[in-house]
C-alpha cells in the first residue's frame, strides 16, 4: 500500500530558505532632494535597489543618532551623476536583519535639506521626521572615503561587482556654507572582480523547487 506520510514530511521537513523568496526594494534618488520612498520595509535577505536621477546624488548608510555622518562598515554607492534621465548604474544592498537602516546623501546640505531615509523604523513614534530634524540642525555632512556594502549593476543587467567595490579619491566633509573640501567633486567607482549574486535568490528558489520535485518523485516510486 502506498502512503502519502513520507513525502509530506519531506516536503514539510525542508529548511524554509528553500521554500522563500527574497523581494527587491526600488528606492529613486534625486531628482528632488529627496528618496522615494523615503521608508521601506524589508525583510533580511531583501535587496534595496538604489536609482539615481538627475543631480549631484549619493547614498550612504548612517545611524539615528549620528545623521548625516556615516556608519562604520555601513554602505556607500559614491556620487553617480546622471546627465538626464535614469542613470544605467544602479546600486543594490542586500538587508542582512530588519534592524533600522538610516541613509543619507552627502552632498552640500542635501542631508540638512531633507534628503534621507529609512528601511524598517522603529515601530513606535514618527522616527524619521525626528532623524530629519536632528540632521537639519547639524553644520556639515561627511562623505565616505569608499565605496562598500553593496554592488553595482545596470538598468537592464545583473549585479557586476563584488561588495569590496572601492571608489577612486577619498572625499572628506561638506559644510552648511556651501564650501566644499571634498578632494573631488565625484568618485568613480573601480568594480574588483567576483560574480555578483545578489539577485541569485531566485534562482535559488527555482532550483530548490526543482529539487523538491524530483526527490518527492523518487519516494512515490519507491514506496
Amino acid at each position: 500500500m502506498r502512503h502519502a506520510t513520507p513525502i509530506s514530511f519531506f516536503l514539510f521537513s525542508l529548511p524554509l530558505t528553500v521554500l522563500s523568496k527574497s523581494i527587491n526594494h526600488d528606492i529613486t534618488v534625486g531628482p528632488a532632494l529627496s528618496f522615494s520612498p523615503n521608508t521601506t520595509s524589508a525583510s533580511a535577505g531583501d535587496t534595496l535597489t538604489f536609482h539615481f536621477f538627475p543631480g549631484k546624488h549619493d547614498v550612504a548608510q548612517s545611524s539615528f543618532s549620528t545623521p548625516c555622518a556615516p556608519s562604520p562598515n555601513g554602505f556607500y554607492s559614491g556620487f553617480i551623476v546622471p546627465d538626464s534621465g535614469e542613470d544605467s548604474t544602479k546600486f543594490v544592498v542586500t538587508v542582512n536583519d530588519t534592524q533600522p537602516i538610516w541613509f543619507y546623501c552627502s552632498e552640500v546640505m542635501h542631508c540638512q535639506l531633507g534628503m534621507v531615509g529609512v528601511v524598517n523604523p522603529p515601530a513606535s513614534g514618527d522616527a524619521l521626521a525626528s532623524y530629519a530634524l536632528a540632521a537639519s540642525k547639524t553644520t556639515d555632512s561627511t562623505t565616505p572615503a569608499n565605496v562598500a556594502g553593496g554592488v553595482f549593476s545596470s538598468v537592464n543587467g545583473p549585479p557586476s561587482a563584488s561588495t569590496s567595490t572601492s571608489a577612486s579619491p577619498p572625499t572628506s566633509t561638506t559644510t552648511s556654507t556651501g564650501t566644499e573640501t571634498k578632494t573631488s567633486s565625484t568618485s568613480t567607482p573601480t568594480q574588483s572582480t567576483s560574480a555578483g549574486a545578489v539577485l541569485g535568490s531566485g534562482n535559488l528558489f527555482l532550483n530548490g523547487m526543482s529539487a523538491v520535485v524530483a526527490v518527492a518523485a523518487v519516494w512515490a516510486s519507491l514506496i
